[in-house]
């Protein structure tokens, strides 16, 4: 399941344009610079553009809470020249600022291409240092100086700063229009009738079994599940399970990478169990951290697990479904990710089983990005991966891996609250320009257009669906939920919601989880939490 990571995403760059015309369709026409105060809403002073034909604002207007402090930069993009951003301002306080790079939101007319981005270089920060609040990891000045980084209104590159009293702060980079990936040619096989196809219509309504064997060695995250779990499960009307295993924790050392029998045999005995019980098995890598951080590293590993497994499962039926990796993200995306993709692939079907794959798509699974796969062209049971968690503020409330920024409790579904909602103030202080935007229109803007409703997934899962239509490879919710802390009735509306959307846009879901932190059993009570049944299965 997601967590909150600093986004540093390279790009792939589209193609040249003539010097003069218009940019071409999807890419971005506009580079956004934000920068908003932290810890208390000490007001800015003195906003100026100094480089490019920019122009500055702040934050919704020059009325409200908004333009209390922080300022909005923008200046024309364009994919074939590098072009100089700058900006300034002051604060008389001081204290933390976040800077955030940015790009234009996606056109509503193009649910299937990914969303605009800006390419960034040559970042240079005067009159302040980099601050990690929180113990957060995150680039230095020469990580800025030297590297370039993709930006977008979905996948901001965020920085925090810390800026002495009154001094004057300068901001610089160069910009240019860029996309992560142009979509390939439309496959001259694509249909709705392939091996992929038939695998995702057995895996339509399933669950998580979270926090057990996804867990380091020696560690506990309270879940663990046995036979009653699967038997009750099938009871209830799921027909799979995905099942997260961190199977890098168990392999030994290069060239072989050979997985620990002892732990392959506490995986074989859930999978069997649940085909036993005729559940289909999602059978993933997880938490594979060191992969994420360097693929070049960790790619042999990350292929000779594939491959041990293909040979061990080769005889199990076709209701065990292989997922490559969890939420992939940067620096695992682009063509790392779709070259290890296909090693992996070429690995598992080495082996002949007719075994059906997940693979994800980058930034936590985000349906934003699914114009970055490329898969063998002739590779036809391949099924794809997205995660839904939006509304963050709403699903996440509480929970302790996603502080300070989920501080904030009582956020209902959908919004808005009968009485307003105050930000918790560490929340404030780890993202004081956006948690204060989120909450300021989840406060006042009605259910259809409220930030904690609908508006925050459909548009995506949407897009998700559109994809599959276009490319001819179903793409299913492998992950969404919300904490079991959370208002009830609100937290059924809101499952109810992302299921029937999934249902009517013809995609398979799978829930997030059984009876961990986002459950949806109660083992003290043997029974499903209130309104979760009717809201999963229309049913009491």
């Amino acid at each position: 399941m997601r967590s909150l990571h600093l986004v540093l995403a390279f790009c792939a760059l589209a193609a040249p344009a003539v010097r003069g015309q218009a940019p071409p369709p999807g890419l971005a026409r506009q580079a956004v610079i934000e920068v908003q105060a932290g810890t208390d809403p000490e007001p800015m002073r003195d906003g100026r553009i100094l480089v490019g034909d920019g122009a500055i604002r702040r934050p919704g207007g020059q009325g409200g809470i908004r333009s209390l402090y922080g300022y909005v930069a923008t200046w024309p993009a364009m994919p074939w020249d590098w072009a100089p951003a700058a900006l300034s301002f002051a604060s008389d306080k001081g204290g933390l600022v976040r800077l955030s790079f940015s790009g234009p939101s996606p056109r509503d007319d193009d649910l299937w291409e990914p969303t605009p981005w800006v390419q960034w270089r040559n970042v240079r920060i005067e009159g302040a240092s980099l601050a990690h609040p929180g113990g957060l990891r995150g680039p230095t000045p020469t990580d800025l100086r030297r590297r370039s980084f993709a930006s977008s209104a979905d996948s901001t590159l965020d920085l925090w700063l810390l800026v002495p009293p009154g001094a004057e702060v300068r901001i610089a980079a160069e910009m240019r229009a860029a996309r992560i990936a142009s979509l390939p040619a439309r496959p001259a096989w694509a249909g709705q009738d392939t091996p992929a196809h038939r695998a995702a219509a057995r895996l339509r309504r399933g669950v998580n079994l979270a926090n057990w064997l996804e867990a380091p060695p020696d560690d506990d995250w309270g879940a663990s599940y046995s036979d009653a779990d699967l038997r009750r499960i099938r009871t209830e009307g799921f027909d799979h399970i995905r099942f997260p295993v961190s199977w890098n924790y168990h392999t030994g050392p290069a060239p072989d990478y050979r997985i620990d029998p002892a732990f392959l045999r506490r995986v074989d005995e859930m999978v069997d169990a649940a085909l036993r019980r005729n559940l289909g098995v999602i059978l993933n890598l997880h938490h594979f951290d060191d992969l994420i951080a360097d693929p070049d590293l960790e790619g042999d590993r990350f292929v000779a697990i594939w491959a041990q497994l293909a040979r061990h499962y080769r005889t199990r039926p076709a209701g065990l479904v292989f997922e490559l990796l969890n939420e992939p993200r940067d620096p695992f995306s682009g063509e790392i990710m779709n070259e290890l993709y296909a090693r992996a692939l070429a690995a598992i079907r080495g082996v002949p089983s007719g075994r059906t794959v997940l693979v994800g798509v980058p930034d936590f699974a985000s349906p934003d990005r699914l114009a970055d796969l490329r898969l063998p062209e002739d590779e036809r049971n391949v099924i794809v991966s997205v995660h839904n968690y939006a509304p963050h503020l709403f699903t996440h409330q509480g929970a302790h891996w996603a502080m300070p920024n989920a501080a904030t409790l009582g956020v209902q579904y959908p919004g808005p609250p009968r009485q307003p909602l105050l930000p918790h103030p560490d929340a404030l202080a780890y993202s004081p320009g956006w948690t204060a935007r989120w909450l300021l229109d989840y406060n006042r803007l009605p259910a259809d257009l409220n930030p904690s409703g609908p508006i925050a997934f459909q548009p995506r899962l949407r897009r998700a669906a559109a994809y599959a239509e276009w490319s001819g490879r179903p793409v299913r919710l492998s992950e969404f939920g919300a904490m079991a802390d959370v208002d009830p009735a609100s937290r059924a509306r809101y499952l109810a919601d992302v299921r029937r959307t999934a249902e009517e846009l013809g995609m398979g879901w799978t829930l997030w989880d059984w009876n961990a932190f986002f459950r949806y059993w109660d083992p003290d009570r043997q029974r499903a939490l209130p309104g979760l049944r009717n809201a999963l299965f229309g049913r009491p």
